[in-house]
């Protein structure tokens, strides 16, 4: 705009300075025409005069316009210097900028670079985690099928001690049968006809469990490590004890499976034996004996039993044989264990004593007299000094 006012003005002026050269010609003209008329040409005169006066008044008033245009225009130009330079500060903090986040979109790119590191690490970890689940599942159900072999192991060597001593004995006492399970069926060939038939149905914990042992009872022994498979047993047999005894518990406490569950399946093997037996009396034996390998499963087992008890306080068929001498103070007694979880010979004669204890009160039978022994120390030619079997049995 400056610039079109700055041109406007200069065409002004020269129309002026035309017109001044115009005036002076004419002057020249008037001079060599003569004075013919004095007083036109001082009439002329004036009149150039005043417009020569008119002519330098524009052009003093233009220049003053000049003057104030060209202030305008160095303000102008301050003002745009002053906003070049703001602009290249702009510029050089643009170009700052663009240089962080392009060092922020590397940044970002090696982020994301691991991440999708991270991702396929994450990726062999929930792999390797799942095979390791697996295989955890698979060493402790290869630690499981061991300790069933174990405890099988272990019931075979006890049978094979069993009937090695049946074979030293001549006498008639006892039977011993193999049953396809693995397992003894123990029955009193004397008097078994007046003796009430028992039958225990219990886990490894019945391993030392001699049912000969048991006076005045024709005792059989059946092994069922869970509720569940002492479920299919009672259901599989075709015999009906005078007195089931139960002794389960021990394996079921360490399962995922929740307490009302564990109840509720005890319940219904009861009930499931008292179908299958209607005229067999119940003893559920509570609580198992104390455990050494977790103290967690001592405190569910005792809990599990009380309610046990709670709920067949009201049935006259069933009752519940207390074994808290097993253990102190909610702790097992260590000399009543041949290892972390199974009891030994002395803890076994415990338990037997307790079961025995609460079949006579059950039952209301009257505990039969001792067998006179003294007939077992005669022949002691025959065995030296070595102890027998029969010098060392004992009753519960």
């Amino acid at each position: 705009k400056i610039t079109r006012k700055m041109e406007k003005l200069e065409n002004t002026v020269c129309d002026l300075i035309d017109k001044v050269s115009v005036n002076n010609v004419s002057q020249k003209e008037t001079r060599c025409s003569g004075e013919e008329s004095t007083c036109e040409h001082d009439t002329e005169l004036r009149r150039v005069r005043k417009i020569r006066k008119e002519q330098a008044d524009f052009v003093t008033d233009q220049a003053r316009k000049i003057k104030a245009y060209q202030s305008e225009i160095d303000h102008q130009q301050t003002i745009i210097s002053s906003k070049n330079r703001e602009i290249e500060e702009l510029n050089e903090k643009i170009q700052s900028k663009m240089q962080v986040i392009s060092k922020q979109d590397d940044e970002l790119h090696d982020l994301n670079t691991l991440r999708k590191k991270v991702e396929k690490q994450d990726s062999v970890i929930r792999s390797n985690k799942n095979e390791m689940e697996e295989l955890q599942q698979r060493i402790k159900n290869k630690n499981q099928y061991l300790e069933d072999k174990e405890e099988e192991n272990f019931e075979l060597k006890l049978q094979c001690k069993k009937l090695a001593h049946e074979k030293k004995d001549d006498t008639p006492y006892t039977v011993v049968t193999r049953k396809s399970n693995n397992l003894i069926e123990i029955t009193n060939d004397e008097n078994s006809e007046k003796e009430p038939t028992v039958k225990l149905i219990g886990s490894s914990i019945l391993s030392h469990v001699d049912g000969k042992r048991m006076s005045g009872l024709n005792v059989s022994v059946e092994q069922a490590y869970t509720i569940q498979q002492a479920k299919d047993y009672v259901n599989g047999s075709t015999s009906k004890p005078d007195i089931t005894v139960f002794q389960v518990l021990s394996n079921d406490v360490k399962s995922v499976q929740s307490d009302e569950r564990i109840i509720k399946s005890m319940e219904e093997l009861v009930k499931l034996n008292e179908t299958k037996a209607p005229n067999s009396k119940i003893i559920v034996s509570l609580p198992p004996p104390p455990r050494k390998d977790n103290p967690k499963w001592n405190l569910r087992q005792k809990s599990i039993a009380s309610q046990l008890e709670v709920l067949f306080h009201d049935n006259d068929n069933v009752t519940c044989c207390p074994n808290d001498n097993l253990g102190l103070n909610g702790q097992p007694k260590p000399h009543l264990y041949r290892d972390n979880v199974h009891i030994n010979e002395q803890g076994t004669r415990m338990l037997c004593g307790n079961i025995l204890r609460t079949v006579r009160r059950f039952c209301n039978l009257s505990q039969p007299a001792h067998r006179n022994n003294n007939n077992m120390t005669s022949n002691n030619n025959f065995y030296g000094s070595r102890p027998r079997y029969r010098q060392q049995y004992q009753r519960y």
